[in-house]
């Protein structure tokens, strides 16, 4: 859920980045009222949509900290979540309330919701306990110098065991 969030966002990022067109197109209305000509307005789309793939970056970075049953990536994770569901629900109410209505304010109101739903996930009592259990088998596999996964010659970064 986490990863098709978050590529809806980078295609849409892209998708905002390739649509920044030469400098002599005409201002819409809307960049207009905010003073802005068009060759800022294109400077602000790409630095936006710069500005939504580092997040998505950072979602797919904790979706595998996630999967792996990472506790700080669970926390990290249950932040970005919780910022990125407020954030979209506020939008999105401020554009269903608008007249008039905001034509994509649904669509936010839809990501708030799944970033809400991925954020009780995280809160789950069973997610919490699952990713506990991991993390202190992973300590106590160090405590007897087993290697782990990443450490394996084979599979990790060439040690043999845990240091």
């Amino acid at each position: 859920m986490i990863i098709a969030l978050t590529a809806a966002f980078a295609v849409f990022a892209v998708e905002s980045i390739a649509a920044i067109e030469p400098a002599r197109r005409t201002v819409a209305t809307d960049e207009a009222r905010l003073g802005l000509n068009p060759q800022m307005a294109n400077n602000v789309t790409a630095i936006t949509a710069g500005l939504i793939l580092v997040v998505c970056a950072l979602c797919v970075a904790a979706a595998i900290g996630v999967a792996r049953r990472n506790a700080g990536a669970r926390h990290a994770a249950m932040g970005l979540f919780g910022m990125l569901g407020f954030l979209a629900f506020a939008a999105s109410l401020a554009g269903l309330t608008a007249t008039p209505q905001s034509p994509n304010a649904v669509y936010g109101l839809a990501c708030g919701v799944a970033n809400g739903v991925i954020l009780g996930l995280l809160l789950a009592p069973s997610t919490a306990t699952d990713v506990e259990l991991a993390e202190q088998e992973r300590q106590w596999l160090r405590e007897r110098g087993y290697p782990l996964v990443r450490d394996h010659p084979v599979h990790g970064a060439g040690r043999s065991r845990v240091r």
